[in-house]
């Protein structure tokens, strides 16, 4: 008889198996007893048969028990079974080995302990969703093993209700994928990948392109295609071998790549073409810059066999929407700027607009010529005289850089600044304005008393500059130039992006004992929140707001506002741009403690400036 039955018959009967086989034997005469009912009889004569045969349902029912032991563990899948409440309740050895896990670590906990955090609330919610309305899920899914590195599986979970219908487990199968992603991602490196550079190939560069002009359309931003092809690729295969041309074309698709964005996309067509697809351009200028970058780093030498070869580089540039509104169009016009680029001498680019051509050409001139100024000190400090009106004596002046050419003509600082700034000139620029401007205010008032005051602009990168206040310090010390006599202007928008960083910047600069002034106060963020915690001395009316003084009551509203609020705040006043005498009285009037325009001074140069300030001093 079989275990499970005997077990049974003991707890429904109080008896051991062979005893009741005993009290059978005795019974199955009274099946025989015509006393008996037919019911009765029938049921003791039944009896036997009815054993039997639960006797082989048992042994049926082990031998399916055992085959679902043996598939459970030896299974290639892993599977998880939880109860209705989702703990796992077991596990089987593929899930022990996919896993890292053993299975009396996971015994009772949540499946969730392996979530690799690729997925968001959303995709759960979605699972569950699905799996309490219909029973079943599956999908791909990113886990996490023990030992914290991520893989993919193939996830399959079904609800596992009674007879009653009612819950009561959940079972997960699912399959390790990785194999299966690697080799999906070894097709798409061949489809879509250059094999030698690692680039996208043509096929995929045309996809990002689409896209690229899909997203620029969408979003009324300009984006730009370059064309490049190599200079001399040929000799250098033809010289030195095919395996040399792949080093080549290797180390240039490196110094392509480390040019740009990570947003922007570098491809390789064939042979030595390359293609550069530029997203979100806010200026042509940009892209000229770019492509001048590019050029000088390709003609860097590059070293094979043994040996130093130089290479050029033509580059052809396609703007979208500019020049072309759709992709075929767009690519024939870079090809075509490309091979006009090679015309004109290779190593170098060239735009399919004429207009921007010149406009990119003039801007790398005046670039050059800025490099050049530099070197040859033609930028220099011109200085603006600042009127106490109190006292009708000069209080200072403000240090203002220009550029004097040789032949003594004047580049105009709107043009030449906002390029320093582009390029981070500025930086050699406002340090060489800051240091000439300290040194001649030191000698201007060695052994006197004058209030006198320099001020200086600095531009948003020296401000953001690490070593701000060591230079500065150094400066001072290096021009001889107590720090009382120094004045630095910052504006608005450039402590901004960091306020509390700022704040500390400026306290800084208060702590060396330097005078900080907010310059075109109004025309910026204009936050007064902020304004009270700034380490301020002085607020400038930018001369937008002078210009139209006295004016009407709007004109003055304004300037009437700054001035109050500035004296509300312990904070003095320079006014810019005061160019005649109504505009002087007006701010007289309203107690503003200093001026600063044409109607008092003109930018001067050093010996012009000398003279006006022996004027007022004797």
């Amino acid at each position: 008889m079989h275990p499970l039955l005997a077990q049974q018959i003991k707890q429904t009967f109080g008896l051991d198996a062979e005893k009741l086989a005993a009290v059978l034997a005795e019974l199955r005469p009274l099946g025989e007893d015509k006393t008996l009912s037919g019911q009765a009889a029938g049921l003791l004569a039944g009896l036997p048969a009815f054993f039997q045969q639960t006797d082989q349902h048992y042994a049926q029912n082990e031998c399916e028990l055992l085959l679902f032991g043996t598939v459970f563990d030896r299974a290639g899948e892993a599977i998880v079974v939880t109860d209705a409440q989702g703990l796992i309740t077991n596990v089987n050895p593929a899930y022990e080995r996919i896993t890292g896990h053993r299975r009396e670590e996971v015994l009772g906990k949540n499946p969730n302990i392996n979530k690799s955090g690729r997925h968001d609330l959303a995709f759960y919610q979605d699972m569950w969703g699905q799996l309490l309305e219909t029973g079943h899920w599956a999908g791909e899914v990113w886990d996490r093993r023990k030992d914290g590195g991520l893989y993919p599986k193939w996830l399959s979970i079904n609800a596992i209700r009674d007879a009653s219908a009612t819950l009561t487990h959940y079972v997960a199968i699912f399959l390790d994928i990785s194999d299966q992603k690697d080799a999906e991602h070894r097709l798409e490196r061949l489809a879509f990948y250059d094999a030698l550079t690692g680039l996208p190939n043509r096929l995929f560069f045309r996809d990002r392109l689409a896209h690229a002009i899909a997203q620029a359309r969408r979003q009324g931003s300009q984006m730009a295609l370059l064309f490049v092809d190599l200079d001399r690729f040929k000799w250098v295969n033809d010289t030195m071998g095919h395996a040399a041309g792949d080093d080549l074309l290797k180390e240039i698709a490196c110094r392509l790549q480390g040019c740009v964005r990570e947003s922007d996309t570098v491809a390789r067509l064939g042979g030595d073409e390359f293609t550069l697809i530029l997203t979100n351009v806010d200026h042509s200028d940009h892209v000229a810059m770019l492509a001048q970058k590019l050029i000088a780093a390709i003609r860097e030498p590059v070293i094979l066999l043994g040996q130093n070869v130089h290479v050029g580089v033509s580059v052809g540039i396609a703007l979208f929407p500019k020049d072309a509104n759709d992709m075929e169009t767009l690519i024939k016009y870079a090809d075509i700027a490309m091979y006009q680029a090679k015309g004109a001498g290779r190593n170098t680019f060239r735009f399919v607009s004429a207009d921007l051509h010149a406009k990119a050409f003039n801007r790398i001139a005046m670039e050059d010529d800025l490099h050049q100024a530099l070197q040859r000190q033609e930028l220099i400090p011109y200085y603006q005289p600042k009127l106490d009106l109190a006292t009708q004596r000069l209080s200072g002046a403000e240090a203002l850089a220009r550029w004097v050419k040789p032949d003594g003509s004047l580049v105009q600082p709107n043009q030449f600044i906002p390029l320093a700034e582009e390029t981070g000139l500025i930086l050699p620029i406002g340090q060489r304005i800051l240091t000439i401007a300290c040194r001649n205010t030191a000698a201007w008032t060695q052994g006197q008393s004058l209030p006198f005051k320099m001020a200086v602009n600095i531009s948003s990168r020296e401000f953001q500059q690490p070593n701000l206040l060591e230079q500065i310090s150094h400066t001072l010390q290096e021009t001889g130039l107590p720090a009382e006599r120094l004045e630095i202007e910052i504006t608005e928008s450039m402590v901004m992006g960091n306020v509390e960083k700022a704040i500390a910047v400026m306290h800084g600069l208060r702590n060396l004992g330097i005078s900080l002034a907010m310059d075109d106060f109004g025309t910026g963020y204009s936050s007064l929140g902020y304004l009270r915690r700034f380490p301020l001395n002085i607020l400038k009316i930018d001369q937008s707001f002078v210009r139209h003084l006295p004016g009407g009551q709007g004109e003055g509203a304004i300037v009437d506002a700054i001035l109050a609020m500035a004296h509300g705040l312990g904070l003095k006043v320079v006014a810019e741009g005061v160019e005649t005498e109504e505009q002087l009285e007006y701010l007289r009037q309203r107690e503003c403690e200093t001026i600063q325009g044409y109607l008092f001074g003109k930018p001067m140069p050093e010996a012009a400036f000398l003279t006006f300030l022996r004027q007022y001093t004797g």
